[in-house]
């Protein structure tokens, strides 16, 4: 009979595989236990596979088309012999031929904590997701001291004295909108001598350096817009437009994704974002014109070491920088089609990759996700389009020229079939 090998795989830390060949005897040694799919799982079928993804594990797995059929058995069935059954008319195999192997291909899914025992009493409902909405603050009018920020819809208003609002002012300037507030956030001088950040009423940071306090300003902001991210799918990435759409650059931390944002809209693409990346309807991105956060070292490989000291530019903790994208080049301000996707990578040579396969690119983006658990089933069907509609390549990142002359390029061309 022809083998049958089912894989597990996620997006950390990589992907581990089981095989095996018929014909061995039905449930050899395994008791007869029912088993049960875990209910909060979130799935999507992609390409010949299944992603599964386990909000509570923070895991997204790949099931090939045989594990796919053991896991779609398993709800119908729950024994391990009646799930054999099931499977074996799938494939046109006697039972005899993959009873053993269905059985400890179900103890693997267990091991995942993809299956529970079914007659075990079920968990209890996990509490439904806070509504990402939050009140508007009351009586916020505009004022002489305070300034109105939108990051991915989150209003926030800084109230703050001349001292502190300036700089804001400066390095937020392309976020800048006169829609009301649903969040506020307070700078004020204490009798002490330090500064803190009051942010909806409650004391976030405390410091006597006021470059400290507006850092964490910029940081509350993003993250507040992050993981608010209302069922959409929010990719840590940076992304420039071009005449043929927007390359998202989608990495790790420290993979040097402003970097290369910075460089290529140097270069004459359109800023963004350089960290955050939400996905909208059609496989658009809104920008996100966020400050450009990047070193001193990565200002000087840009050509831009004498801007530390420039207006644009709000000195962060040690060598960090937060640039006003602005300083850069042009700024998006309209939503944007998705042309390609890349991954920085400095281990590699050479060019551009050849695109990865939709289930390798999609389990490389879940792991590059924000909040994909709080996303659900929407942000979970949003990733499967993107990876189905969008190539996703590794990039050379060793040429910083070269590289943001590749994504300039890949943003002048309209992504296949668009």
């Amino acid at each position: 009979p022809p083998s049958i090998h089912p894989s597990f795989g996620w997006a950390r830390p990589g992907r581990a595989g089981l095989g095996w060949a018929g014909p061995v005897p039905a449930c050899a040694g395994h008791p007869v236990t029912r088993w049960r799919r875990r209910p909060d799982l979130v799935v999507a079928p992609l390409a010949d596979h299944l992603l599964v993804h386990d909000p509570r594990n923070r895991q997204v797995h790949a099931l090939n088309p045989t594990a796919s059929l053991i896991w779609a058995a398993v709800d119908e069935a729950g024994e391990v012999a009646d799930t054999t059954e099931a499977v074996a008319h799938d494939v046109g195999l006697p039972p005899d031929h993959i009873g053993d192997h269905v059985a400890r291909a179900m103890e693997d899914l267990a091991a995942l904590d993809l299956l529970v025992d079914a007659d075990l009493p079920p968990d209890p409902p996990a509490p439904s997701p806070s509504d990402p909405t939050v009140g508007r603050p009351a009586a916020t009018p505009a004022g002489v001291d305070d300034l109105h920020v939108v990051a991915l819809d989150q209003v926030t208003r800084i109230v703050a004295p001349d001292e502190a609002r300036r700089p804001l002012e400066i390095v937020l300037a392309a976020t800048a909108t006169a829609a009301p507030a649903d969040h506020e956030m307070r700078i004020e001088a204490t009798e002490i001598g330090t500064w803190a950040l009051f942010d909806d009423g409650e004391v976030a940071h405390q410091s006597g350096g006021l470059d400290a306090v507006l850092g964490h300003v910029l940081w509350r902001i993003n993250h507040r817009a992050v993981s608010r991210s209302g069922g959409h799918l929010v990719l840590h990435a940076g992304a420039v437009a071009g005449p043929g759409g927007a390359v998202i650059i989608a990495g790790e931390p420290d993979a040097g994704k402003s970097t290369l944002t910075a460089a290529a809209v140097r270069r004459g693409a359109a800023y963004l974002s350089d960290e955050a990346v939400r996905l909208e309807a059609g496989l658009t991105i809104s920008p996100y014109p966020k400050p450009v956060t990047l070193d001193v070292a990565s200002l000087d490989l840009l050509g831009l070491g004498s801007m530390p000291d420039d207006p644009a530019v709000l000195a962060g903790p040690r060598s960090i920088r937060h640039l006003d994208p602005r300083a850069l080049g042009t700024v998006a301000t309209t939503p944007v089609p998705v042309a390609a996707v890349v991954l920085p990578d400095r281990s590699i040579r050479g060019d551009l990759t050849e695109p990865l396969g939709p289930v390798e690119a999609a389990l490389a983006l879940a792991g590059l996700t924000f909040d994909l658990p709080g996303g659900g089933q929407r942000a979970l069907d949003d990733l499967v389009g993107l990876v189905t509609a969008c190539p996703v390549r590794r990039l050379p990142t060793g040429d910083l020229g070269a590289a943001a002359a590749t994504v300039v390029d890949l943003a002048a061309r309209p992504r296949p079939g668009a």
